[in-house]
């Protein structure tokens, strides 16, 4: 973290307060609260992962190039966004690319909020707490059932019939309206014949 702070003021940012600290009669590796101003989206204490109590002050022209500049970069795990505005407020959270954010507040507890945490693009996978943590500690299974009167349209053996209605089936599933306009027009028929012979047949 040291590192990357050094090199913004060697680039031109301004050091407030703050730094590599050693607490008497502690060991290890302590940081105190900083603060720096004039940095510039080129720096890397920018672009990667903060570890530490660092505030890098940027000043931007208008609301949109402050989501810009927040959205381009490969981390996204947690914002903030300050306003006494709220509905403007949820708008701007809705523009970040972060899987969690705070308006007015930055990272509460966990067990404040039961919502889902968890972060986006290279920060991390996955979700806790909330309905999609519950879902990510699952795992789907599909069971299906037919009739034991009636066999599967996709059962064989298969002839011309059976496949001019598989492709009318298929076409129907189109997102476009006038693909399932034709196919039922040039296979409605087809479909209708062989869902018939299927319901004649026993397995």
């Amino acid at each position: 973290m040291h590192e990357l702070v050094r090199e913004a003021v060697a680039q031109g940012a301004t050091h407030h307060c703050g730094g590599p600290v050693q607490p008497q009669g502690l060991s290890g590796a302590f940081y105190a609260l900083t603060v720096l101003t004039g940095v510039t989206h080129e720096m890397r204490l920018m672009r990667e992962p903060v570890g530490a109590p660092v505030l890098a002050v940027m000043i931007v022209d208008s609301v949109s190039e402050a989501i810009a500049l927040a959205n381009d970069s490969d981390y996204g795990l947690g914002a903030s966004v300050w306003t006494a505005d709220r509905y403007r407020g949820t708008r701007i959270a809705r523009e970040l690319d972060a899987g969690m954010v705070w308006l007015n507040d930055h990272l509460p507890s966990p067990s404040v909020s039961r919502g889902p945490w968890g972060a986006a693009a290279g920060s991390g996978l996955g979700r806790t707490l909330g309905e999609a943590g519950l879902r990510a500690c699952a795992q789907e299974k599909l069971i299906t059932w037919d009739p034991s009167g009636t066999r599967g349209l996709w059962w064989g053996p298969y002839d011309e019939l059976s496949g001019r209605a598989a492709s009318t089936a298929a076409q129907l599933r189109s997102t476009r309206e006038g693909d399932r306009e034709r196919a039922w027009r040039q296979g409605g028929a087809a479909l209708a014949r062989v869902g018939l012979r299927a319901l004649r047949r026993r397995p």
